[in-house]
């Protein structure tokens, strides 16, 4: 095949592209039409000048090296993006064109006779490109300021909780004072206030959670648990409203332990939350029944109530963060929507699942929770209790309000307690009083709860004081950080008496006498 011929089918089959050939020498031998009308320079001109001579760009980017590997043998696709253009060639609009382009041998009866060049518009190809990295900037962008808001979102919700908590925490430690005095004169506003700042600290929590869940930090303890202690707690703590509702409530527990691995105070969050819907939705003088029992390798619980029942539709929905059950229009059952998402998320952290049944409305329903069950761990020894009158107690706590009221329950509860308002006063103070526990707020003025656990430390006299933090602020990196800074244990606001009584006795241990300070 001569290369008259060869040029002639690359001109048939590239007819839309700009074709220009070489000799042997690299002098241009033909030039299309498209290079014409593209590159403006007309063929007479072209055709027989030296490849340098009229494309004089080529050596300077390097190309002429290409035209005359193509005389060996060697074929070259060359882009614009990456060297320029090969002909300035430009578009209906007068515009650079953005081209590719491909040098190969031209080959005549098997030998090389020359170079020939395609030059392809890619004009479309680099707008789709343009437009593709547009979007995905635009994308970047959106999901950059998604997670921007969401991050707000969550700093908001965590101060939100922390304000909330502040003086939710002095409220029921008035409450739990007064229990302690029996001040029974006023015991039915002592057990609204007590009720309702509860009920506040519940939806807090749920907010909390839902927070946490939405961003993946949910986190939970695994121990060995007995699901039926568990249960026995959860029904304690819904007994109120059961019987305020005039429920009639079962229990149904197997005699063998019902051991699995996760958080206890969690999947008591679990059964309590079943327990109290179906209280709730359930007329007064219903009945509930709570079943728990082994299922091959998993714990099985039902939660069966006499209640309002449920549709497929809301069954379908109901694990859905803020989905309620339809209620009258004074919302006299509350709630934020919250609490199933909350418990499917629980659940699944500790391998579980829960699924909803019902006949239909007024027609009741049914819950059930499946758990791995693991074998029953050997039980740890019990440390006795400490002498309280011998544990030194210092709070610290800039709402005074707050700092008062704990530190009066923990005397009425047999501790030696002090309190102080801020950082510096609390630091003059243990010098004098030496605690054996000290309980920091951690949003302290001027010296906040960390640099004070620092100072403890620090202090020869002070170094083996226990730190207990006890904040409004209650993410997991809030956790870490008061770990990090000395504290052996974090509670959040509001906490419950007899939770931070416990929690002295862990943290301290047994005292058989004052130990001697300095």
């Amino acid at each position: 095949m001569n290369a008259d011929l060869a040029v002639g089918q690359w001109s048939g089959e590239f007819a839309e592209h700009g074709i220009f050939t070489t000799d042997a020498k690299l002098t241009i031998t033909s030039w299309n039409r498209w290079l014409e009308r593209r590159s403006g320079i007309r063929s007479e001109d072209a055709i027989g000048q030296p490849l340098a001579a009229a494309l004089p760009d080529l050596a300077a980017r390097g190309l002429d090296e290409r035209y005359r590997d193509a005389l060996e043998g060697k074929s070259y696709l060359v882009s614009h993006l990456l060297h320029g253009y090969l002909v300035a060639a430009r578009a209906d609009d007068g515009a650079p064109m953005p081209q590719r382009a491909r040098i190969a041998p031209l080959r005549a009866d098997g030998a090389i006779v020359g170079t020939i060049t395609v030059i392809e518009d890619v004009s479309e190809r680099v707008a789709s490109e343009r437009e593709l990295r547009r979007q995905i900037a635009a994308q970047q962008t959106a999901r950059a300021a998604a997670e921007e808001a969401l991050r707000v979102k969550d700093d908001f919700l965590a101060m939100l909780g922390h304000e909330l908590r502040n003086p939710l925490a002095p409220i029921l430690m008035a409450v739990d004072l007064m229990k302690l005095r029996g001040a029974g004169t006023l015991e039915r506003e002592r057990a609204i206030i007590e009720r309702q700042a509860k009920h506040l600290v519940a939806l807090v929590s749920d907010l909390l959670d839902i927070s946490r869940i939405a961003r993946g930090k949910l986190e939970i303890r695994r121990d060995a648990v007995d699901v039926a202690a568990i249960i026995t707690e959860s029904v304690e703590m819904a007994s109120p409203l059961v019987q305020q509702r005039r429920h009639a409530m079962t229990v149904a527990l197997p005699a063998a332990p019902l051991v699995v691995t996760g958080d206890a105070q969690r999947l008591s969050q679990v059964f309590a939350n079943l327990l109290t819907n179906a209280a709730k939705y359930t007329e007064p003088g219903g009945a509930i029944c709570i079943r728990a029992e082994i299922d091959g390798s998993d714990v099985v619980v039902r939660v069966r109530d006499t209640g309002i029942g449920m549709d497929e539709e809301m069954i379908a929905s109901m694990f859905e963060p803020f989905v309620q059950a339809s209620q009258t229009i004074e919302r006299s059952r509350g709630g934020l929507g919250l609490g199933l998402a909350i418990v499917r998320s629980i659940l699944r952290l500790h391998g579980g699942s829960i699924s909803a049944s019902s006949p239909g409305r007024n027609q009741g329903s049914e819950f059930t929770i499946r758990l791995p069950l693991v074998e029953a761990a050997g039980t740890a020894d019990r440390i006795d209790a400490p002498q309280r009158s011998a544990v030194r107690v210092l709070v610290v706590d800039d709402n005074e309000d707050g700092a008062v009221l704990l530190s009066e329950a923990l005397a009425t509860a047999g501790y030696h307690a002090r309190f102080a308002l801020d950082g510096l006063t609390a630091m003059e103070l243990a010098e004098e009083f030496l605690p054996d526990v000290a309980i920091l707020d951690i949003g302290l003025p001027v010296v906040d709860g960390y640099e004070l656990a620092r100072r403890f430390a620090r202090h020869p006299r002070l170094s083996g004081t226990r730190l207990i933090a006890v904040t409004g602020y209650g993410q997991p990196e809030d956790r870490q950080r008061s770990t990090q800074a000395g504290f052996l244990a974090h509670l959040v606001k509001p906490v419950n008496l007899s939770q931070l009584e416990a929690m002295l006795e862990t943290v301290h241990g047994p005292i058989d006498a004052p130990e001697p300070r300095g």
